[in-house]
């Protein structure tokens, strides 16, 4: 058992890093710090056509905040519009994260951004995505935003109805 463990080891420190699993990239990915090593580890696992996209988007939110901590704008953005693009990711849930993301990286004119394009992108919107762009405003310390999407979003989207999560943000 050992010698497998030390030359996967010696995979990993390649300049093309074994893939690993999305539950393995998680934990390291809470450990690490340094934004390069984070795009490594998360590039290991979702290039690889068995990760989930559903089960990667707490390993993305994980990368967006290591980045957002260095002001990593750009490998934020470039991170998170190459998924807008990948046709596994058609679900609100996953576009919610993507929104979320942006907001935790302090880039609110994205999050509004992504979620104007869902109807290009073939996802529809639910309260889960205007959820989504509140928290962002949050994230963002955009806290008058939150009140002003609350008046504008529901009219100008008819199908989205504010729940009691909606209500808390605005609260």
């Amino acid at each position: 058992r050992f010698s497998t463990a030390d030359s996967s080891a010696v995979a990993t420190t390649t300049a093309s890093p074994a893939a690993i699993t999305v539950s393995k990239a998680k934990s390291k990915l809470r450990k690490v710090h340094d934004p390069d090593k984070a795009l490594a580890i998360y590039n290991s696992f979702s290039n690889s056509n068995s990760s989930s996209p559903h089960s990667s988007r707490y390993a993305m939110e994980l990368t967006v905040r290591r980045l957002a901590k260095s002001q990593r704008f750009s490998d934020i953005e470039s991170l998170i519009e190459s998924h807008k693009s990948d046709p596994k990711i058609k679900t609100e849930h996953f576009l919610s994260t993507l929104i979320r993301s942006y907001g935790r990286a302090t880039m609110f004119d994205h999050a509004m951004k992504t979620f104007k394009e869902m109807d290009q992108l073939g996802t529809p919107r639910s309260v889960v995505s205007f959820n989504a762009l509140l928290a962002a405003s949050l994230h963002s310390d955009l806290f008058e935003k939150v009140p002003q999407l609350f008046d504008e979003i529901p009219q100008r989207y008819q199908n989205i109805t504010p729940d009691k999560i909606s209500y808390g943000m605005l609260i």
